[in-house]
């Protein structure tokens, strides 16, 4: 049912990237920056307040509050050296937006408006490529495959993660469709 749902809208396949999440968030005049399940403390002196200060998302959150009197959340994922043996083979630790989330109205922003949110922000995104419906068939097969491959640097990548170009709800996952296909080369590579 899921596959069904997915074929039917046109929707993006995005690289998944092995690093550590990170959220930027401005909320009624508050700045926070958290990691998958803490808030950190900018006197942390962490990997993710480097990544603010490099990208100066503060800055970007604040201006936007100011502009549009809105709210967001900025997640990504953080790479590089010394975070999850830096799998991709970058110099330099990095941030790449993988959701923007409209706090205000309790919502995701689609691939598209996304992928112009980053742009005017001078934020990088996850890469990706955008499908259409009927332009080939995607089966179970047709994700495995998509899933394959490797980070520019040679090494199996994590894998991919689906996502309609507009946020749609998920009958079958009774949330929002999105979902995530893992590399079976880097399943089998990372098996302990």
């Amino acid at each position: 049912g899921l596959l069904q749902e997915i074929e039917a809208v046109p929707f993006g396949v995005t690289t998944k990237y092995d690093g550590t999440s990170a959220t930027y968030a401005w909320r009624n005049d508050e700045f926070s920056v958290c990691s998958r399940n803490l808030s950190i403390k900018e006197s942390d002196r962490s990997v993710y307040w480097a990544i603010e200060k490099k990208y100066n998302l503060r800055q970007v959150l604040e201006n936007l509050n100011a502009r549009f009197l809105k709210n967001y959340a900025i997640q990504g994922e953080i790479c590089g050296p010394r975070i999850q043996n830096n799998p991709m083979g970058l110099l330099n630790i990095q941030f790449y937006v993988f959701d923007v989330f409209d706090i205000d109205d309790k919502r995701y922003l689609g691939l598209e408006e996304l992928l112009r949110f980053a742009e005017d922000n001078g934020l990088q995104v996850v890469d990706f490529t955008i499908v259409y419906p009927g332009a080939q068939k995607v089966d179970l097969d047709w994700f495995l495959e998509a899933s394959s491959g490797a980070y520019p640097n040679g090494k199996s990548r994590e894998g991919v993660v689906i996502r309609p170009l507009v946020e749609t709800y998920s009958e079958i996952l009774k949330e929002r469709l999105r979902f995530k296909v893992i590399n079976s080369e880097y399943l089998l590579r990372n098996e302990k």
